[in-house]
This record gives C-alpha cells, structure tokens and sequence, in this order.
C-alpha cells in the first residue's frame, strides 16, 4: 500500500504547482472566444454569433467565453436545455466543455441567432 502512495501523492503535488502557477502569474488554460456582434440584436443585420460554428479539443482550448458586444441584452441559451441569463454589453459567458459531440445554442429572445459547437476529444 506504500508504495502506491508516492505516486498519488506525486500527481497530487504536481496538481498543486500548476493551480498555484496559474493563480500567481494569471495563467489560464487557452479559451476560444465567441463574440455577439453589435446589431445581432437586428434581425435584418445579418449579424449573428462569430463565429457561428466554433470547433474545441478537450484539454486544449474546451472553455469557450461568449462576449456581447451589442447594445442591448443577449442570451446564450443551449438548444437542448438551460435558463438564460442576460448579458449585458462588455459582460462575458464561460463554458467549459468535457465531453465530445456537437453542441447547439441559441439567444432569447433572438430566435434568428443560433451557433454550433463541436467538441473534440482530446489527444
């Protein structure tokens, strides 16, 4: 039982380190960024989420940050599920993604704004 201590206590260790190194120097895991552009609120803008269709890895850049840069409230809503909550203009919405597949979502109460994301396995 000794000796299976030492490696759990090592990756325990090495967890440690990384959390501090992240929280002392600002380190964050790399996000990928989806940005509601001024006017999507406007149906007849064309405007919308940019990118519309975002594809992640897990591990890698899963964490997913929505952005409004409209004017007005905007939501970012999963299409299977989920309450929305306003963003207001310069606020910001993170995701974390943990498992593969194709993720659809969509603003309320902008039915005309939907986007798409795919979730990669990690390597």
């Amino acid at each position: 039982m000794a000796g299976t201590a030492a490696p759990v206590m090592a990756g325990l260790a090495a967890g440690v380190a990384f959390v501090l190194l992240f929280a002392l120097y600002g380190i964050e895991p790399a996000k990928s960024i989806v940005v509601i552009q001024e006017g999507s609120s406007v149906e007849e803008s064309g405007k919308n989420f940019e990118p519309r269709i975002i594809t992640v890895v897990i591990g890698v850049n899963n964490t997913v940050a929505w952005i409004n840069q409209d004017v007005v409230p905007n939501t970012v809503v999963a299409d299977n599920n989920g309450e929305p909550d306003p963003l207001m203009q310069g606020e910001e919405f993170r995701y974390t993604f943990t498992r593969p597949g194709e993720f659809g979502y969509h603003s309320e109460p902008h039915p005309w704004m939907r986007g798409t994301v795919i979730v990669l396995p990690g390597r």
